[in-house]
């Protein structure tokens, strides 16, 4: 699964703006968004649509954001994420470990998905 292009990430952009006035991310290109110096929030996309990766370390958990309530259920997990894994968290793997739990989502590497396409 390639990221996402810029054209793609274009018809994201109402999305896109709602993400960036979540406190403590930094947009560093387009559709990439960092918390400290990790990425945390990222977008794929192919033939079966677009989808935003979540998480940060070594294991991402996968959205569609496609409709409209795909892309609310992504901003409440961002939201979520973001409260339990505040900016100045030094625990990362922590961090990323219990939003993997409580969301009860399968990491994108375990879901099938070959290494290093999260």
């Amino acid at each position: 699964m390639k990221h996402a292009t810029q054209a793609a990430l274009e018809g994201l952009s109402a999305l896109l703006a709602q993400i960036r006035t979540r406190e403590g991310l930094k947009e560093k290109k387009l559709g990439v968004f960092y918390l400290k110096s990790k990425s945390f929030l990222h977008f794929h996309e192919d033939p079966a649509g677009l989808f935003a990766d979540l998480g940060g370390g070594s294991a991402f958990e996968r959205y569609p954001v496609n409709t409209r309530q795909e892309r609310q259920e992504l901003l409440a997990a961002l939201d979520q994420a973001l409260k339990r894994c505040h900016p100045r968290s030094h625990e990362r793997a922590r961090c990323a470990a219990t939003h993997r739990e409580r969301s009860g989502r399968t990491p994108a590497r375990s879901a099938g998905f070959p290494p290093g396409t999260g």
